[in-house]
């Protein structure tokens, strides 16, 4: 070092010795600064593997809303195979209780009509209300598992792609300042919770349903004790009891000649047999769409809820990464405006020495 001393006090002349005292420092800031923005460079690539990942997460986000929509159209599917084949058993129910064989019997039988309604109770009903209440269970089920799993996959991605400890503290920093950390803690779903409010408000359908089965027990009592009532007064007229009473016995398939009876009483069972059949179809069907209306609207308010957690379980990343570009441009546009102003000063200097010279 002192030999570089010696050198440049002695060797160099006075005009050399002021161009490298203005010009040495500018030079060193430079470098400096072109460091600083290769290091700039460096992070803005990191940032840009950031944004890869985040569209990943947001991805998962929106593939799991598309597949819940999907799936949940087959879940319903169960709900619907019940209700269908409750209006099956209907038809058969009907099918073998309104035709001619029955009339006696239901014309003199005094608890035909609470036989009638026990009856409909164990072929049409027959655990209805059970079979939606498991599937309620299933959806409930479905609908955690599905969440759950898709919360651990956006874990994986922001546990496994931190590229350095340095930014994987400073997302801890944002996960605890935004309180993200609870919400992983707090997307644990509580199934008995979810359980229980679509079982309220789904049994408080089935409840009417249950309600205006009763009703539907007695209307059809009655309706058939009407049918059989109107046909036997077009029968007596025809054949007279007696003879009703005989044939009574046989199911009537018409093999024994519509001759023997009253040609109005076989066209009237089936017609009555229709009318009632589309009554309680129809009571069916409000059932099942006020069931599956319900049904909807629980989960998608469940399937927002989730998603908002997802996003909000993403936040702190996406705030980490538009937090650090905006720095990072900042940083980018100081450091741009300090090089154009070293190059200045440097062109300054050259200007200076050149007029100092031509003034010697």
């Amino acid at each position: 070092i002192k030999q570089l001393e010696d050198y440049l006090r002695i060797e160099l002349n006075d005009k050399i010795k002021l161009k490298i005292k203005l010009e040495n420092p500018l030079g060193i800031a430079e470098r400096i600064f072109d460091k600083y923005l290769a290091i700039v460079h460096e992070r803005k690539q990191i940032l840009v593997d950031d944004e890869q990942v985040l569209f990943v997460l947001h991805s998962d986000v929106d593939e799991y809303r598309r597949q819940m929509l999907d799936d949940f159209k087959l879940q319903l599917n169960k709900i619907d195979n019940i209700f269908f084949r409750m209006i099956d058993n209907m038809e058969e129910f009907l099918l073998e209780y309104i035709q001619i064989s029955r009339l006696i019997p239901t014309l003199f039988s005094t608890s035909s009509s609470s036989e009638l309604k026990v009856q409909f109770n164990n072929r049409v009903n027959k655990n209805v209300e059970q079979d939606i209440n498991q599937c309620i269970s299933h959806l409930c089920d479905w609908l955690v598992e599905r969440s759950n799993r898709t919360v651990h996959q956006l874990n994986k991605h922001l546990n496994t792609n931190s590229i350095h400890s340095r930014r994987q503290q400073q997302i801890i920093k944002y996960t605890s300042n935004n309180m993200t950390s609870g919400v992983d803690a707090d997307f644990s779903l509580s199934r008995q919770q979810i359980l229980n409010q679509l079982q309220t408000q789904c049994q408080n359908i089935l409840y009417k349903q249950k309600t205006a089965t009763g009703a539907q027990a007695d209307d059809l009592s009655a309706s058939v004790r009407a049918t059989m009532l109107g046909t036997a007064a077009i029968e007596i007229g025809a054949v007279g009891l007696g003879a009703l009473a005989t044939l009574a016995s046989f199911d009537w398939t018409g093999l024994l000649g519509a001759g023997l009876i009253g040609i109005l009483g076989l066209y009237l069972i089936p017609m009555r047999r229709l009318t009632i059949k589309q009554e309680m179809k129809d009571r069916i069907d409000k059932t099942h769409i006020d069931l599956t209306e319900q049904l909807k609207k629980h989960f998608l308010h469940e399937l927002d809820n989730n998603e908002r957690k997802m996003r909000e379980l993403i936040m702190p990343y996406t705030r980490f990464v538009q937090d650090e570009e905006e720095k990072l441009k900042k940083t980018t546009e100081q450091i741009e405006t300090v090089r154009k102003q070293i190059k200045q000063l440097k062109l300054d200097v050259q200007i200076l020495l050149s007029q100092k010279e031509k003034t010697e």
